[in-house]
């Protein structure tokens, strides 16, 4: 039996020490601006909370985490935190951005200079998507690029308003796709860890 804090600390468990773990992060969601802060506070604590349950070092599991509203922008790459109290500073740091919702370009934004850039060759490689409502721009082009770059993508959609067929056409399956909303993230946590598991056996 694994606990969560085995599943990627034994590198037996996983089949491989090491994963390349992408965030795209929302930060504008159909909320008051108090309230869209909070909500994107908690997006971030996600981001954390999926952290602490991997093995995060310079040799071991790499974040990297691209934030999107109306543009994207790369928070931090692959190469920057390898430990969880500089992660948490990073974390705590990072800006909202201004209200949109342009995915495709936040995704093309993560290939071309999140894993083109920063990414270990011959490392698996995975993103998770947080999203909280449709996409304002297409994503099928980028999308494409993600999958045949060999990235294994995961969809969240926090609320509502995400829209459940975009979210399957971007997951590289329907199973990788999720509903949560803003207090439940914790919970999606224990959901998403066996299934990145499972996704580096895959890869392997």
């Amino acid at each position: 039996m694994f606990y969560l804090d085995q599943l990627f600390d034994d590198n037996n468990a996983c089949g491989t020490p090491a994963m390349e773990l992408g965030f795209v992060i929302s930060g504008s969601y159909n909320e008051p601006a108090e309230k869209n802060e909070k909500t994107f506070r908690k997006a971030l604590k996600f981001l954390y909370k999926m952290a602490q349950q991997i093995n995060l070092s310079d040799s071991g599991t790499h974040v990297g985490l691209v934030v999107y509203g109306k543009k994207p922008y790369m928070a931090f790459d692959f190469n920057e935190y390898f430990d969880l109290q500089s992660l948490s500073d990073a974390i705590e740091e990072v800006k909202t951005p201004v209200a949109g919702s342009k995915i495709g370009e936040a995704l093309s934004f993560a290939k071309d200079q999140l894993y083109d850039k920063s990414a270990r060759p011959d490392i698996p490689k995975a993103l998770i998507v947080l999203l909280s409502k449709k996409s304002e721009d297409t994503v099928d082009h980028a999308v494409k690029a993600l999958k045949t770059a060999g990235v294994n993508i995961y969809s969240v959609g926090i609320g509502g308003d995400s829209d459940r067929l975009e979210m399957s056409d971007m997951a590289t399956n329907v199973r990788n796709t999720f509903v949560s909303d803003d207090s439940h993230l914790d919970s999606l946590v224990r959901k998403l860890i066996p299934k990145l598991c499972e996704g580096k056996m895959k890869l392997t």
